[in-house]
């Protein structure tokens, strides 16, 4: 072992001497991957934000297009520019360019994001190698070049790669450029920053954030270098930022300094608390929550909100709901350690869990590498600031993680250097004769790991029937504690062989108390723990749920079932649904998921069609009429959902339930979606398959869930699969009035 350590010291020398080779031909393999991606794209219509940039370029086209040729050239520029404001002017300008020369063909605009995509890949190695040496640039570079996301995101057209390429070239042109060209490079950086801020208005306010980093960091210069170096950068900013207030004062009425996007929508959106953070279809409700919007409107609810009335509502929750508003931050949070890109389920290296396990791991080395990185601090400090800054941009806005896709270069800079670092640190250990404790420690985490991930509240509950649901829950919560601090006391050991100790406490100390944060906080927000699921196979049992109609009850409008199910893709069954002992509706060669009760917006459409699934959700309700002969006040009506085998390979269907819901309430995907066009989200769909929100209902009548095994019907035990679990089935009763629905 000592040996191969001893080699690979030696193999860590010849890259220190010959880093200038690796570096070009890892950059060649990056640019090679991704235009091999690009290229191999299939031509697929553009979607989601795509649209309005495609729109804003085909203008920018004609515009440009007229500059030799046409006397309405600036006639042209202005209504492209006039229309093009709202999310910034800069990247639609270049699309635009591209296509006057080219065409109108994403393609050659993808060719050339690749490009610029290498690039930042270069940009990144330069700031990890001024951050922690050459071993950690290599590392940096490496680890971007192959980070999947970042392909995917060259073949889109929206402006990520654009405006990280600008604002890594800002930051390199700031803090790279020696003593003898700051000056120049501060001005350069400052015009990259403008210009990221032109390309994506969520680098609004990091000018500012630089501004103050460059005026005071360099503290051993003299006070009048540092002011010129601020000034500088400021100049730079000024250049581009200065006209353009002009320009838009006169087209407009009013100076605007980068992209005219108004979010507070988008930051009411993320911060109604039923809502976990994410955003409606539209924001309408038809049975409003208990927000701020409401205290907002006063006495006039119906009238429409204006971006001031969004405001004050967002602030007065964060107010109100510190608590809450917290956990929505939580839940944000997990969301994007969960889903590297929203935006797209391409597969190109690995799988979606390929990409998903990579980005977590950058994202646990980040938080262990970013206090690591203060030894370094006149670079650290900076590049930690605008992480910083980019994560609060995305969490004070409604869930799309693309948002904080341009925190992830520097990201990746902090992982390399904790990589580095824990290798170092394995080294010296392994050289001070720490093998076995080291060794031993990883098994544990490994056996941890394993017995967390079995550790269900169906099998919690199983072996300790006295225990509750919650109580289950805490104690697997507290596992997952336990195995953390394991795992910190991991990193501990590993990285105590290397630093000195405080730092190595800070990087331990750090990632242990955000990942207890999300855990505790955030993810029992994202993934319900109170629910749970049974795949329902031919002969292998009935669900049953029994409604109990008050006497007083109103005759309805109509009535409806609604069951939450997610069909097999094997077909060869029947789907069986009885009412008190008729059957009502079979599904023949099994339920299909175009039989749910699907939006028909054009949006929604056109996400099926770019990705092939023909309008089939993941998750979704399935909807089966149900007579008014049988709504009768004061009586029980008795659902029983069977599989019937059929011919061939015998298919499944997955039935959900949750724990102990309270008497007269449901809390959980809502009932009303898509049907009142309220209670939908585009995004919770395009990460999770699932255009429900989260939504409370009061239950107007009892129910009573049982299940039949084949020998006696149980109400402890709902499921065929091993485990307890009890509770209710997601099956409901929905009667409609005029005015209002009633949920039984």
């Amino acid at each position: 072992m000592i040996s191969k350590i001893i080699r690979l010291n030696k193999l860590s020398g010849i890259m220190e001497k010959d880093s200038r080779l690796i570096v070009v031909l890892i950059l060649m393999l990056a640019l090679w991957l991704r235009l091999t991606f690009v290229i191999q794209l299939p031509e697929q219509p553009i979607y989601w934000d795509e649209f309005y940039y495609d729109a804003c370029a085909r203008r920018y086209e004609r515009a440009w297009q007229s500059v030799f040729n046409d006397s309405s050239t600036k006639a042209l520029f202005r209504e492209a520019f006039e229309r093009g404001l709202q999310k910034g002017e800069t990247y639609s300008q270049a699309v635009g360019f591209f296509y006057a020369v080219f065409g109108p063909k994403p393609k050659v605009v993808f060719i050339f994001q690749a490009l610029l995509d290498t690039v930042s890949c270069f940009f990144i190695y330069l700031l990890a190698n001024r951050m922690g040496g050459r071993g950690v640039g290599l590392i940096a570079l490496a680890s971007s070049s192959f980070y999947e996301p970042f392909i995917f995101s060259t073949a889109r057209l929206q402006t990520e790669t654009f405006a990280s390429f600008l604002y890594l070239g800002g930051l390199c042109g700031v803090f790279l450029t020696k003593s003898r060209w700051q000056l120049a490079g501060n001005f350069t950086g400052g015009l990259l920053i403008a210009l990221a801020m032109l390309t994506k208005p969520l680098f609004k306010y990091l000018f500012p954030v630089l501004l103050l980093t460059v005026s005071f960091l360099p503290y051993v210069q003299p006070r009048h270098r540092r002011f010129m170096l601020a000034l500088s950068f400021a100049a730079g900013f000024l250049v581009l930022i200065v006209p353009r207030l002009i320009l838009t004062n006169s087209l407009t009425g009013r100076p605007l300094w980068n992209g005219s996007l108004d979010p507070s929508i988008e930051m009411y959106a993320g911060a109604v608390i039923e809502n976990v953070g994410w955003k409606t279809g539209r924001l309408s409700f038809a049975y409003p929550p208990s927000d701020e919007l409401l205290a907002v409107l006063g006495n006039d609810p119906g009238r429409p909100p204006s971006f001031a009335d969004y405001r004050r509502a967002t602030f007065l929750t964060w107010f109100h709901y510190p608590i809450e508003s917290a956990s929505v931050m939580m839940h944000k949070l997990y969301q994007a350690w969960a889903h590297p890109y929203n935006d797209s389920h391409n597969k190109f290296l690995s799988g979606l869990m390929g990409q998903s396990y990579y980005h977590q791991t950058v994202l646990v080395l980040c938080i262990i590498g970013m206090p690591l990185a203060l030894r370094a601090w006149g670079i650290a400090i900076p590049l930690i600031l605008t992480t910083l800054y980019i994560w609060a941009t995305y969490l004070s806005i409604k869930i799309e993680v693309r948002n904080a896709f341009p925190a992830m270069p520097l990201m990746l800079c902090f992982s390399a250097l904790a990589a580095w670092k824990l290798v170092s640190g394995v080294k010296s250990a392994f050289q001070s004769g720490y093998t076995t404790r080291i060794v031993l420690l990883l098994l544990a985490v490994i056996v941890g790991v394993i017995f967390v991930e079995l550790m269900s509240i169906a099998r919690i509950t199983e072996a300790f029937p006295i225990l509750n649901v919650t109580k289950a829950h805490a104690i697997r919560v507290g596992a997952t504690v336990l195995l953390i601090m394991l795992i910190s006391y991991l990193l501990y050991e590993i990285l105590s062989h290397g630093s000195p100790l405080k730092t190595e406490v800070t990087a331990a100390i750090v990632p242990l108390a955000l990942a207890v944060s999300m855990l505790v906080v955030g993810r029992p927000m994202a993934v319900n723990w109170r629910q749970w699921h049974s795949p329902l196979h031919a002969g292998g049992g009935i669900v049953r749920q029994e409604f109990f109609l008050p006497p007083n009850l109103k005759p309805p409008k109509s009535a409806e079932l609604r069951l939450d199910m997610l069909p097999s893709h094997r077909s060869g069954y029947d789907l069986v649904i009885r009412v008190n002992s008729e059957e009502i509706r079979r599904y023949r060669g099994g339920v299909k998921r175009r039989d749910a009760d699907i939006p028909d917006q054009s949006s929604y459409i056109n996400l099926y069609e770019i990705r092939g699934e023909q309008r089939e959700p993941v998750h979704a309700w399935y909807p089966v009429p149900l007579s008014l002969e049988k709504i009768v006040p004061g009586e029980r009506i008795r659902v029983e959902v069977e599989v019937k085998a059929g011919g061939g390979e015998s298919g499944f269907v997955t039935v959900f339930g949750d724990y102990s819901q309270r008497d007269g309430a449901y809390d959980g995907p809502s009932l009303l979606s898509p049907g009142l066009l309220a209670d939908t989200s585009l995004y919770k769909y395009l990460v999770e398959g699932d255009f429900r929100m989260r939504r409370q209902a009061v239950l107007s009548g009892s129910g009573l869930s049982s299940f039949y095994n084949g020998h006696n019907w149980s109400v402890a035990d709902l499921s065929i699969k091993p485990g307890r679990q009890y509770g209710r089935y997601r099956i409901f009763l929905l009667l409609k009035y005029d005015d209002k629905q009633v949920v039984i």
